[in-house]
């Protein structure tokens, strides 16, 4: 009987030098509810084996111990019906002198619903939402109450089943700037989480960049994830619940064809011609603008090619034989493209082609119409330009074209710089 008792007084102490150094750390918040909608049986069960959270504040004041690493303090199974079940776990720091730990828990009213006795620093119980207060009480070998940690707050909040409707684009190309992705659903929470995950299962955080309510969230990702290939996509809740939806975004390396329109600004030069240089009293006129629209559908790594219809427009004015003479152009034609990819942003493009031209000119005598005359007449041109991507569908070119009209008894021969704005239909 004595040894017994001096067993027990030397547990004891033990035990209240180990309370000295560390009090009981205690799990604060946990995540629980029911699912919602049919896509439950797509909800990956969590582990069940689970281990003590980061401590909360007031017990690290108490103990003067570092916390413990955050880890999950809840999960769920699913039943017959494809239900997840939410446990909740109550995790604290093990008393090597301890013999029992006392389970008290209270609802927002104050009025307690559990008192239970475990023998592990662990205890599971099944709670609604709401908002609750627990503490633990240390037993000893003889039964006795050793010591209890302050009452802490415990938060439970429901746990939905988060669902995508549509998920645009289904494919993002790498030539392009926008790589942005618009999930449509319900249920996507705000502290919720979208994730791409690859095919070999790496997982890629997602960023919000905007959201509509919890229907509609529109996310980036880090650049490393955008590499070639399929991906799924997995909307989580907090709580757990989440929905994947595999293949649900494909990453290529450049659009299978470019549909390009722009106009822009092209002051023309004349540079060959005696009839041309001789009767405009400048070889430099203003007055001229253009529009392109091209159309790339043989597209590798680097080049692409491809067909463009394009209509330039000038005036030009001067004096012949004392009148003054104005004069219209309008060059409609169609050209072979050549599109070289120099970066992500920046191609050069070479353009060779030819068409019909319309000319007019006006004679005016001193206030006197003179006669007018018209005419249709080929042309042939080419031009280097450089295209800038502005932003994911608008782009920029500078460059420049030189063009030769075939007249009835001479050609004229100008330059044309340009700069246009344009943008990709698709």
């Amino acid at each position: 009987m004595g040894f017994r008792r001096l067993m027990a007084a030397g547990l004891l102490a033990a035990g209240h030098l180990a309370l000295a150094a560390s009090l009981l750390a205690l799990a604060v918040g946990a995540l629980a509810a029911q699912s919602e909608g049919p896509l439950a049986a797509q909800v990956a069960p969590a582990p069940t084996a689970q281990v003590a959270p980061a401590q909360a504040p007031a017990a690290q004041a108490a103990t003067g111990t570092p916390a413990a690493p955050p880890v999950p303090d809840f999960y769920f199974r699913l039943d017959a019906n494809g239900k997840p079940l939410f446990t909740q776990v109550l995790h604290w720091e093990a008393d090597p002198g301890a013999f029992e730990y006392e389970v008290i828990l209270r609802d927002a009213s104050g009025s307690m619903i559990l008192d239970r006795r475990v023998k592990e620093s662990r205890a599971e119980v099944h709670l609604a939402p709401g908002l609750y207060s627990f503490k633990i009480v240390t037993f000893n070998l003889l039964d006795k109450a050793e010591a209890e940690t302050p009452w802490h707050s415990l938060t439970i909040l429901k746990a939905e089943q988060p669902l995508i409707s549509s998920v645009s684009p289904k494919t993002i190309f790498l030539d392009t700037l926008d790589w942005r992705v618009t999930i449509v659903g319900s249920r996507l929470l705000d502290m919720g989480k979208i994730i791409l995950i690859s095919e070999k299962g790496t997982t890629y955080p997602g960023n919000v960049e905007a959201r509509k309510g919890e229907s509609e969230v529109v996310v980036t990702f880090p650049a490393e994830a955008y590499q070639p290939g399929r991906y799924a996509l997995c909307a989580e809740n907090p709580g757990g619940l989440s929905t994947t939806i595999e293949g649900a975004l494909r990453v290529g390396l450049q659009s299978p064809m470019d549909l390009l329109a722009s106009a822009g600004y092209s002051p023309f030069v004349a540079l060959a011609d005696p009839w041309f240089v001789e009767t405009w009293s400048a070889n430099f006129h203003p007055q001229s603008f253009n529009a392109r629209i091209e159309f790339l559908f043989i597209k590798l790594r680097r080049v692409s090619f491809g067909l463009g219809l394009g209509m330039d427009e000038r005036r030009m004015s001067g004096t012949f034989g004392g009148a003054k003479l104005t004069s219209d152009f309008v060059l409609a034609g169609a050209d072979l493209v050549n599109a070289y990819r120099l970066s992500r942003r920046l191609q050069g493009i070479i353009r060779l082609g030819g068409g019909l031209s319309w000319s007019h000119h006006v004679f005016d005598y001193q206030g006197y119409a003179g006669p007018t005359t018209t005419s249709y007449d080929p042309f042939a041109r080419t031009g280097f330009e450089l295209q800038w991507l502005i932003a994911s569908k608008m782009y920029a070119e500078i460059g420049a074209e030189g063009s030769c009209l075939f007249l009835l008894d001479h050609y004229a021969f100008g330059i044309s710089p340009s700069l246009r704005i344009g943008y990709r239909l698709f």
